[in-house]
């Protein structure tokens, strides 16, 4: 197994590489993700183990997974629609938790999260080998799908836990 610190310097050593000062940093946590930017503190996180396991399932070197995830997080960095889009999700997601959502607000939210995957990964594409050309472009075709389900599941999940609280409300007032 490769150590989160040699992913991590194999992550930060392309990052010079393109020329862009964005740090990486790990986060070793429970999450479902692989890398992500934190646009808020200007860095790119990555979640070392999850990465190690993602890799395990690839015919490419270490450096090379990690040089196709970073690359897709670089993209999303240097993608000018970025926060816009972020900020729309963000708003639907609100709706929902509040429970004003429809069918519409939730094919919004999964074609922005759609595009805001595609367009990082065009973006970041530019950062990879040619040799890596068609390794990236699966990958990157995963996360579009990915992105997409996980907000619809989120979108379902969060509506039937205001149904069922909202039922229960309702049992306890009667």
């Amino acid at each position: 197994m490769t150590s989160p610190n040699k992913i991590l310097a194999i992550a930060n050593k392309f990052v010079d590489k393109c020329g862009i000062g964005l740090p990486v940093h790990n986060v070793d946590n429970r999450q479902e993700r692989i890398a992500m930017l934190d646009k808020k503190n200007n860095r790119i996180l990555v979640y070392s183990t999850n990465v190690y396991a993602a890799y395990e399932n690839c015919k490419l070197s270490i450096e090379d997974y990690i040089q196709i995830i970073i690359s897709r997080e670089l993209g999303r960095y240097l993608d000018p629609d970025y926060e816009y889009r972020s900020e729309k999700i963000n708003r639907g997601y609100e709706f929902v938790i509040k429970g004003i959502e429809s069918d519409t607000i939730k094919e919004y939210m999964e074609s922005l999260k759609k595009e805001e995957e595609t367009v990082a990964g065009e973006i970041g594409r530019q950062f990879i080998r040619e040799d890596l050309y068609e390794s990236y472009d699966s990958i990157n075709e995963r996360y579009v799908i990915l992105a997409k389900e996980k907000t619809g599941r989120y979108v379902t999940s969060t509506r039937i836990k205001l149904q069922i609280s909202e039922i229960k409300r309702m049992l306890t007032e009667s």
